[in-house]
């Protein structure tokens, strides 16, 4: 083998050989580690790219035999596969096997020896080296280095990122000259060599400055190039806060992932598209969404969400429609928008990822564009990422995934978009090599309150474990857990508001916080009772939402029965619905055609002949008689109450809750907000004007803050108020299982962790959150996570019809064989996955298994033939295709178990509240039929 150039150059730069298959090797290569790169090498190549990049991190020196055309991975990959049916662990192996292959090896292929980085640094006016790879302007000697990006020490080196980005400006070897002020742990973190990096930061530990540092320290102390340097923010805010931060860095890119996401759309369609708005969103949609909206139903809201869930998510369209009920034909809706706003040339937001995604997917030039400003990604608030965005960092991240990501995994609140703990816990796998780093001491918070936060989550077995502490070790005690009745909540939360500004707080340092939106009402209408300013959030719009209209209507009609008014249509129409009676719609057309009396009515319903039809009727009037005697005499919230358990409103809301989508919203949540208030306004008859009157009243730019936790994460105040601190509330009681106990579990961490001085968590005694005692007792070493990862499943049950991820791809499950499942990728083809081989489902990895032998519950092929009449006959009346009324696995679910009530109707197969609201009284009717 001939060469000229240094051969093998320094062992400490690990560097490699690429050989032909019928080269010869040099003798110091003999006894090298080698892999031959042929067509078998590539149909494994996800195992391939694996070997060859543990040899590049390690700086193992190692041959590579290629046996198969340059050109065959030189040509950058694509996949025409839509994103939602990729994983977010997606890659492109053969790039991967390509850039691993040429980053620090010599091409020796044809017997010639060429480092082709020396070549590079030539063309940008270098000169060849003899003791070295290269000597620039000045005669100074160089090697230029292609394996992990870190400091070497003595030796003169160029990276490659550097050369090939046009830059022979040396890698700097030196002491860290940053702020001083750094703690131990944030400056290893900021120090950190090189490679991909997961940074584990609690709340009030410095994050934004870390990340700031680290930016500041790749540019000025190691003299990296700004221009292959891309930071990225969760929103506008903090993008700009870091912005601020790094003033004196001119070249690299910092913003949000969004407008990163948009730049790149803007690049491959030669120029940036509009924005759509909310309303032009729902006109659009307007023309494609199957069906009519009955009175006070926003038809539109459920596939705005469902489409975010497809984008953020990564969930197929037909997964999402068949997951929920209140989305009718989504798969076609979804392929229809998409269309429409390619056509238009406009984007809404969630496209900003998800059309940027597909632009990396099928253009290599376009995605090698972005690695290269890219070579080294730093990424915020990383707990906050969705599949999507977790994806589309990936790709842009590109074979170095050189990823520096700093977040907490304690932070993980948004489960309903998709962010999961997992993304952290399992960064590895995400970014292999990488380093792990934890920020140790939160200077925000008093030692009680960190401890207190520290104890709590305990409690969480899906968590990295941490030893977090404060960085104010000598503070007095700033929390107080308060629990008092629930008559005393609300004076004791304006007491302790007064007391707080009595100390010298101002309104604006103070903040009052809780689990949901309409939580606010009560502190909102007592704080601005108590001449008390505050930044108002729960406005008229309350009034609109299915829980407050039906109790409105509700307690409009005992008032009209009690003085002998006539109870109007439209609140007749409202009590009919909610709770539902099985009054069928032609006699519920009949009674809200026109006002009544209440006695009139009483005859009316004891006059049928239809003994059930009689039965109903009389039940309903008699609900009115029962709101009659509440409001005759008796208090809001005793009206209120009767309303809730002896009506059955709030039965009704709960099923309305049981909401399969992404997001739920709790209307229960609306009728105890109103009960939480009936006591300040005691008379039924006045409570309806007096609460609209409260919520017109002016918000406060300097009030005090009130928020849900949700909205607050990354923020902090001198005093916070974590209100209505009680079971039901936190946790809420629409969260089910492990995952969602636990994230509830972060919410009130977060919330307890954003005061300085002051925190108080308020709570009713009965009964009181799990949450507090959890405060002060550490989970038993059983319970407690010890091991930084999630509990490994037993296995991954193949269910035919359910979507698992597959080497990056999703899936879906057709069949199961005596050897494993048969599954259909997206491509439409379909293979044979082996029972025991590794899949992905939410975010879980783990052996596919066979499931369980089920017994088929035997049909009712009468019923089910009654159904099927029944569902052409309501798709006609509501002018809709019939399988927007049920799919057939819905009717064949329904027909097998004969539910003889609404909620053992809710059970069955794709019945959820929308399709129990518009046809449980009716299915249940129809089975009835003898």
């Amino acid at each position: 083998m001939r060469h000229e150039i240094p051969f093998p150059g320094p062992e400490v730069l690990g560097r490699g050989l690429v050989v032909g298959p019928a080269d010869d090797l040099p003798g110091v290569a003999l006894s090298w580690p080698t892999i031959t790169i042929d067509d078998t090498a590539l149909e494994k190549a996800a195992d391939t790219a694996e070997t060859l990049r543990s040899w590049w991190l390690e700086r193992t020196p190692s041959v590579v035999i290629l046996a198969v055309p340059f050109a065959l991975l030189r040509r950058g990959e694509t996949s025409d596969v839509a994103p939602h049916d990729l994983s977010p662990g997606f890659t492109f192996h053969r790039d991967a096997i390509h850039f691993l292959i040429w980053a620090n090896r010599y091409d020796a292929r044809g017997g010639e020896l060429v480092w082709h980085h020396s070549d590079r640094a030539m063309s940008l006016g270098a000169e060849r080296g003899t003791e070295t790879d290269v000597t620039d302007s000045t005669g100074s000697s160089f090697w230029i280095d292609g394996g992990p990006r870190h400091p070497v020490p003595d030796l003169d080196v160029i990276h490659v990122n550097q050369v090939w980005g046009g830059s022979l400006h040396p890698d700097r070897v030196q002491e860290w000259v940053g702020d001083i002020g750094l703690d131990a742990s944030q400056h290893a973190a900021v120090h950190h060599p090189g490679g991909p990096a997961r940074i584990i930061a609690p709340a009030g530990s410095g994050k934004t400055r870390v990340l700031t540092e680290r930016l500041r320290h790749l540019v000025n102390d190691r003299g990296w190039d700004p221009g292959g340097i891309t930071a990225v923010a969760y929103n506008v805010r903090a993008a700009q806060e870091m912005k601020d931060r790094t003033s004196d860095l001119a070249g690299a890119s910092i913003s949000t992932l969004h407008s990163l996401g948009y730049r790149i759309i803007g690049d491959a369609r030669a120029g940036r598209p509009p924005v759509l708005e909310e309303r032009e969103i729902r006109t659009m949609l307007g023309g494609l969404v199957p069906g009519r909206p009955r009175a006070g139903e926003d038809l539109l809201a459920p596939y705005i969400e469902a489409l975010a869930e497809v984008r953020d998510g990564l969930v197929p369209p037909g997964d999402v429609e068949m997951s929920r009920d209140d989305v009718p034909g989504f798969a076609e809706v979804f392929r229809r928008y998409r269309a429409q706003l390619k056509q238009s040339g406009a984007i809404d937001h969630p496209e900003q990822i998800y059309a940027a995604i597909e632009h990396l997917l099928g253009d290599p030039r376009l995605r090698t564009r972005y690695q290269h400003r890219a070579r080294h990604l730093l990424v915020d608030e990383f707990q906050d990422l969705t599949p999507a965005r977790l994806l589309m960092i990936r790709l842009i991240a590109g074979p170095g995934v050189d990823v520096f990501g700093v977040g907490d995994d304690d932070q993980v609140i948004y489960g309903h978009a998709g962010a999961d703990p997992a993304f952290l816990i399992e960064y590895e796998r995400y970014f292999p090599g990488a380093s792990a780093y934890e920020l140790s001491t939160n200077y925000r918070c008093r030692p009680d309150v960190t401890t207190a936060a520290s104890t709590l989550l305990t409690h969480n077995r899906v968590r990295v474990p941490k030893n977090t502490m404060s960085g104010r070790p000598d503070a007095e005690p700033g929390m107080e857990v308060l629990t008092s009745s629930t008559s005393e909540l609300g004076p004791r939360l304006v007491n302790d508001i007064e007391r707080l500004l009595t100390e010298g707080r101002v309104p604006a340092e103070i903040a009052v916080l809780t689990r949901v939106n309409v939580g606010l009402l009560a502190p909102q209408i007592l704080l601005s009772d108590a001449g008390i300013p505050v930044q108002s959030v729960v406005g008229v719009g309350l009034m609109d939402r299915s829980g407050v209209q039906s109790a409105m209507a509700w307690l409009r009609l005992g008032h009209a029965a009690a003085h002998g008014e006539d109870l109007t249509q439209q609140d007749l129409g409202n009590a009919l619905r909610r709770p539902p009676r099985r009054i069928s719609p032609g006699l519920r057309g009949v009674i809200t055609s026109s006002g009544w009396q209440l006695d009139r009515l009483s005859v009316f319903a004891s006059d049928n002949d239809n003994d059930r039809l009689r039965q109903r009727m009389e039940e309903f009037v008699d609900d009115i008689y029962l709101m009659r005697d509440a409001v005759d005499g008796g208090t809001t919230r005793d009206t209120l109450i009767a309303l809730r358990d002896r009506v059955g409103l709030g039965s009704a809301l709960d099923r309305l809750d049981r909401s399969k989508g992404a997001n739920p919203v709790s209307h229960g949540d609306d009728l105890a907000a109103l009960i939480q208030i009936s006591h300040l306004q005691p008379d039924p008859a006045l409570f309806e004007r007096w609460l609209r009157d409260h919520l017109t009243r002016p918000s406060a730019p300097d009030g005090v803050t009130l928020s849900t936790v949700h909205r607050v994460k990354g923020l902090e105040w001198p005093a916070v108020v974590v209100w209505d601190v009680t079971d039901e509330v936190f946790p809420h009681r629409l969260s089910a299982g492990l995952a969602e106990d636990e994230e509830e579990r972060r919410v009130f961490h977060v919330a307890i962790t954003r005061g300085i001085e002051n925190v108080i968590v308020l709570g009713a005694d009965q009964p009181p959150s799990p949450f507090i005692e959890e405060m002060t007792k550490e989970a038993s070493p059983d319970d407690a996570a010890a091991s930084g990862v999630a509990p490994s499943p037993v296995g991954i049950e193949a269910v035919v019809g359910r979507t698992v991820s597959w080497q990056g791809f999703r899936v879906k499950v057709t069949s199961i064989e005596d050897t494993g499942a048969r599954v259909s990728l997206p491509t439409g083809t379909s293979l044979l996955i082996r029972w025991q081989e590794r899949v992905e489902r939410k975010g879980v990895l783990g052996p596919l298994q066979r499931p369980p032998e089920t017994p088929r519950p035997s049909v009712d092929d009468e019923l089910l033939e009654r159904l099927r009449e029944w569902r052409l006959r309501r798709g006609a009346a509501d002018g809709v295709p019939a399988y927007v009324v049920a799919h057939d696995r819905h009717l064949e679910s329904i027909a097998a178990a004969r539910p003889t009530s609404l909620d053992e109707l809710a059970e069955c197969d794709g019945i959820g509240p929308s399709r129990l609201e518009r046809y449980g009284e009716e299915i249940l009717d129809l089975i009835d039929e003898p």
